[in-house]
């Protein structure tokens, strides 16, 4: 019993220290107006991201304000990551991504903040001056696995989750959707959802469209 519980606590050990994530597929969806609408863009924005958090069992202490209070900062901490993510490496696009702060302030002076979904996304193109905007969904589903209360105690081992990414492009024209990308990951042993998306940015930077030699259009 006692070599049993020293493997156990070994192996999560080794989970802990190097958090990974099983990645089981993508589905991309492109438009056939994509190649062509994207011709005519050449400043897109990024808007705040539709985040929820979720749990397939309440946690005891749950507290619904501090839960939407949450995911309101989780959804400007999406659109931050993702624009970050973008203009750290903006030599391989084609378009300029129009700053955060500039797109908050134009959607809050056009009565737009926190109600994005009561307006197209061509009527929201026109209010930040853009030909598309970037858009889409982080649903995360807390899990917690059977390792244990002793393991769990010792290693803070007592989270997964599985991660729901969407991103689109919309065009501005019409608010059409050209392109969507949507990932589901299997997060062990990485609790911050900032783990989770720095991974994700890697296959995105691959697939966007504006990414210079996905398609010759410009």
């Amino acid at each position: 019993m006692k070599k049993v519980l020293i493997i156990l606590m070994l192996s999560l050990a080794c989970l802990h220290s190097n958090a990974q994530l099983l990645e089981p597929g993508k589905e991309v969806y492109k438009s056939p107006k994509l190649k062509q609408a994207i011709k005519a863009h050449r400043t897109v924005a990024i808007l705040p991201f539709d985040t929820h958090i979720a749990y397939r069992k309440t946690p005891k202490d749950f507290d619904s304000t501090a839960h939407l209070r949450n995911e309101a900062e989780l959804s400007k901490q999406v659109q931050f990551d993702v624009y970050t993510a973008l203009i750290k490496e903006f030599f391989k696009y084609k378009v300029r991504f129009q700053n955060i702060q500039e797109t908050n302030q134009l959607l809050k002076q056009a009565g737009m903040e926190g109600s994005l979904d009561m307006y197209g996304k061509d009527e929201v193109a026109k209010a930040l001056g853009v030909d598309a905007v970037i858009y889409g969904d982080f649903l995360r589903k807390e899990n917690t696995p059977n390792v244990g209360i002793v393991a769990a105690a010792i290693f803070g081992y007592n989270k997964t989750a599985e991660v729901t990414m969407s991103l689109k492009i919309a065009n501005g024209a019409d608010g059409e959707v050209l392109w969507a990308y949507t990932k589901l990951m299997n997060e062990i042993g990485a609790p911050e959802a900032k783990d989770v998306f720095e991974r994700q940015m890697e296959k995105l930077t691959r697939n966007l469209p504006y990414t210079r030699g996905v398609f010759s259009v410009f």
